[in-house]
C-alpha cells in the first residue's frame, strides 16, 4: 500500500493517497472472476503483475509476465486493471524500467485469459484507464506532458481526460481538467449512466467525489463531508466505483482519528492521531450524499460492487474481502500477506439486470 501524502495548494491544506489503489466500474450481470494487481505471489522477487481469481473456488492464475529482457533489479508494474462491460477483456496500465521499456509503457488491452495483449495508448505513470459502458472506448485520466523537451521553462504536466477507440487507437476526445492537479491518482470510474466519477478538490468542500461527462462538462458533486465520530482535520474521499445500477457508488473515505493517549490539548483532546481508510456507500442523487460507512478498519481500499449488485469487494494490505452491499459481516476471499497492490475489478459474465432482491 502506498504512503499517504499531503497536498498544499494556495495555503489550503488537504491530504490524499499517493498513487492510491484504484477501483473500477462494475457492470450488471452474473458474478464472474476478480482481477487485481499483486506483487510477489509467484517466484521470489517477482514484480507487480495481474492475477485472476475465482472467488468461489479461490483458484488463481497469473495473467501478465515480465518481459524476458527484465533483470532482477528492474522494475515492472501492471496495475489499474478493469474488466470490459461484456467480461471478455481487460484494460490496464503498464510501465517498467527494463530494456525496451519505451515500446511498452502505456495503456493496454488484453483478453480475459491474458492473451492477445496490445498497447492502445502511450501515457505516463499515473494513467488510469476505464472502459466506456458500451466497451468501444477507453478513457484515460492522466498527467500529460506539455512544452519543449529541450526547454525546462516551458515544460509542465497537466491533468487530462483522453478518450481512445479500443480498435483503431484513435484519440476521440481530450479535455483538460486543471482542478485535478495532484489528484489524478485518486481513482476514477466510468459507470453505466455514462458519467465518470472522480476525486476533485474545492476549497470550501475539500476533496470529494464528483461526476463529469466524458467531455469534461456538467460536473456535479456526489459526496459531502460528514462528522462520523471524533475527527481531527479534514476527511478525504477517493477511489470511487459505480454500482451496476448506476445509482449507487462506493468510495474510500480517509480521516484522522485521535488515539486515546497522551499528551492532550487544553480541551482534553488527544494530540496523537492515526489515519483510517474505510469503505463508504453513497447514492448519486440530485444533492451530494454524506454517505454511509460500511467498514471499520485501519486500511480498506479498492472497493467495487459485484455485477449482481448484492456484494462489495475490497482489499486490505493482507487480502481481499467481501461484504453485503447493504452492510454486514466481512468475509475473507483470499489472504495475500501484504502483497496486494492497486486495482480490483469484478467480471460480469453476461449483461443483464441485477436481481430484484439480494439473498
Amino acid at each position: 500500500m502506498k504512503a499517504l501524502r499531503v497536498f498544499l495548494a494556495g495555503g489550503l491544506l488537504g491530504f490524499g493517497l499517493a498513487t492510491a489503489p484504484t477501483t473500477e466500474a462494475t457492470y450488471p450481470g452474473r458474478n464472474g472472476d476478480l482481477a487485481f494487481s499483486a506483487v510477489g505471489l509467484g517466484p521470489p522477487g517477482q514484480p507487480s503483475v495481474l492475477w485472476r481469481l475465482n472467488p468461489r473456488t479461490d483458484k488463481m492464475r497469473q495473467l501478465t509476465q515480465p518481459a524476458p529482457s527484465c533483470r532482477w533489479r528492474d522494475f515492472w508494474n501492471d496495475s489499474d486493471v478493469q474488466w470490459s462491460p461484456e467480461g471478455r477483456s481487460l484494460t490496464y496500465f503498464h510501465w517498467d524500467s527494463c530494456s525496451g521499456s519505451a515500446s511498452r509503457v502505456g495503456v493496454w488491452i488484453m483478453a480475459g485469459d491474458g492473451s492477445r495483449a496490445r498497447r492502445i495508448a502511450l501515457a505516463t505513470r499515473d494513467a488510469m484507464p476505464m472502459f466506456s459502458p458500451d466497451g468501444k472506448r477507453v478513457a484515460v485520466l492522466w498527467l500529460k506532458f506539455f512544452g519543449d523537451p529541450l526547454d525546462v521553462e516551458t515544460q509542465s504536466l497537466k491533468p487530462v481526460l483522453s478518450v481512445f477507440g479500443t480498435r483503431d487507437r484513435a484519440v476521440l476526445n481530450e479535455t483538460g481538467l486543471p482542478r485535478l492537479l495532484g489528484l489524478v491518482d485518486q481513482g476514477s470510474d466510468w459507470g453505466v449512466s455514462g458519467r465518470i466519477a472522480l476525486a476533485s478538490y474545492r476549497p470550501r468542500t475539500g476533496q470529494r467525489i464528483e461526476a463529469v461527462r466524458a467531455d469534461g462538462d456538467s460536473r456535479r458533486r456526489l459526496t459531502s463531508a460528514v462528522r462520523d465520530g471524533p475527527l481531527r482535520g479534514p476527511s478525504v474521499d477517493a477511489e470511487p466505483s459505480w454500482g451496476p445500477d448506476g445509482r449507487r457508488l462506493v468510495f474510500v473515505r480517509t480521516r484522522e482519528v485521535p488515539l486515546p493517549s497522551r499528551p492532550r490539548d487544553a480541551a482534553g483532546t488527544s494530540q496523537v492521531t492515526r489515519q483510517m481508510s474505510n469503505v463508504w456507500l453513497a447514492r448519486a442523487g440530485a444533492r451530494p450524499d454524506s454517505g454511509r460507512r460500511l467498514t471499520r478498519l485501519r486500511f480498506a481500499h479498492n472497493p467495487a460492487f459485484s455485477p449482481d449488485g448484492c456484494s462489495i469487494v475490497f482489499s486490505t494490505p493482507g487480502g481481499i474481502y467481501t461484504l453485503p452491499a447493504s452492510g454486514g459481516p466481512v468475509r475473507r476471499v483470499v489472504a495475500l500477506g501484504h502483497r496486494m497492490r492497486w486495482g480490483l475489478t469484478w467480471q460480469a459474465l453476461s449483461r443483464g439486470r441485477p436481481p430484484r432482491k439480494c439473498t
